[in-house]
């Protein structure tokens, strides 16, 4: 089995999809926002948008814990928003399988309103500004009620 990554900006549900998922396949979970330096954290927090120097340093620490897996399949919840970022997922594991959630600004905006967190819904802005062209998997509707999406993603893994 791959690893199966879920791709969007903050908001989109790559978490709880990629939860739900993990379960469906009965493999383990990664959420790359575990993966951040308390520095980037703060940065978020105080509506600063991370750079691409904050972003290597993560993108470093998160590589460090896709090898720990050694080859084990697992879904991995990953913005993904530059090529280069999913690149570098690709490179440590070659079985990734990536999968784009996407959904209108005005309810990415909604959703992390309600959600609270460190990462203020005045950044999705900055997340739909460096999301590059997709090309790397399917894209899916994340503005479909979530039991949907699910479905739908079960049967893009083969879980259903």
């Amino acid at each position: 089995m791959p690893l199966w990554v879920l791709c969007g900006v903050a908001g989109s549900g790559k978490t709880t999809q990629g939860r739900g998922l993990a379960r469906a396949l009965g493999v383990g979970f990664l959420d790359a926002d575990d993966f951040h330096p308390e520095a980037n954290i703060a940065k978020m927090r105080s509506g600063s948008p991370l750079g691409e120097s904050d972003r290597w340093a993560w993108l470093e620490a998160l590589a460090a814990g896709l090898g720990a897996l050694k080859g084990a399949p697992a879904v991995l919840a990953f913005p993904g928003l530059k090529r280069s970022h999913r690149a570098e997922v690709a490179r440590v594991r070659p079985d990734a399988r990536f999968a784009l959630l996407e959904a209108p600004p005005g309810l990415i905006g909604e959703r992390l309103r309600l959600r609270g967190g460190f990462f203020p819904p005045e950044l999705a802005a900055s997340q739909f500004r460096d999301l590059e062209p997709w090309d790397e998997g399917p894209r899916f509707d994340a503005g479909l009620p979530s039991g949907e999406v699910a479905a739908l993603l079960r049967a893009w893994a083969g879980a259903g």
